[in-house]
């Protein structure tokens, strides 16, 4: 709706200094996978006025290039973590509750559900993203904080095999001309409170 006054904030979700009932919608887009469902989303409910909605949407199954590179950067990483490596880890949103809790429609209701969202409506609708090649893919993993971290923390030797084995990964998911095809799917829900 155009004049539709908004305003985006940043916080910690799962304790926000909202007073309770502030908000008619809340919206989450790929948020709430860093947090604890048990924290976040009575955090959410609370800051919506009876009647409200919640929208979200939340990265589906991953996708079987990104899991490769996961499981890939779990085998090759160092034992020795440097402090901020360590704190990394700690906070890896690699290691996040909701992608084990969260796979299906079916599942992400059930949560929304059982944290006292109702009349709860929720999908997935899968995307293709196409990488020039595996170098770039790579990249692109590459760009998270942690990911990058782990891989600075390999040796020059380690690196290189970890690319021949990426690589080698890969080979299932080339397109034409060398391409890598990555489908992704997407949650998306809406609740009421």
């Amino acid at each position: 709706k155009e004049g539709l006054a908004v305003e985006f904030v940043r916080g910690d979700v799962e304790a926000l200094d909202f007073p309770e009932q502030s908000f008619d919608v809340v919206l989450s887009n790929c948020g709430l996978g860093t947090t604890e469902p048990e924290k976040s989303l009575p955090s959410i409910r609370r800051m919506i006025k009876p009647g409200g909605r919640f929208a979200l949407t939340h990265w589906g199954p991953t996708s079987r290039p990104a899991q490769a590179f996961y499981d890939l950067m779990r085998k090759r990483r160092v034992a020795e973590a440097s402090p901020r490596l360590d704190w990394l880890r700690r906070t890896d949103l690699t290691a996040r509750p909701w992608p084990t809790q969260c796979t299906t429609p079916e599942a992400l209701a059930a949560l929304l559900t059982e944290h006292g969202f109702q009349d709860v409506r929720a999908s997935v609708r899968e995307y293709t993203f196409t990488f020039a090649d595996a170098e770039a893919y790579l990249d692109v993993s590459l760009s998270f904080p942690l990911a990058r971290a782990e891989f600075d923390a390999l040796s020059p030797g380690t690196q290189r095999m970890f690319k021949h084995e990426f690589n080698a990964l890969m080979a299932p998911f080339r397109g034409s001309n060398r391409s890598i095809v990555s489908k992704d799917a997407i949650l998306f829900a809406v609740a009421r409170v």
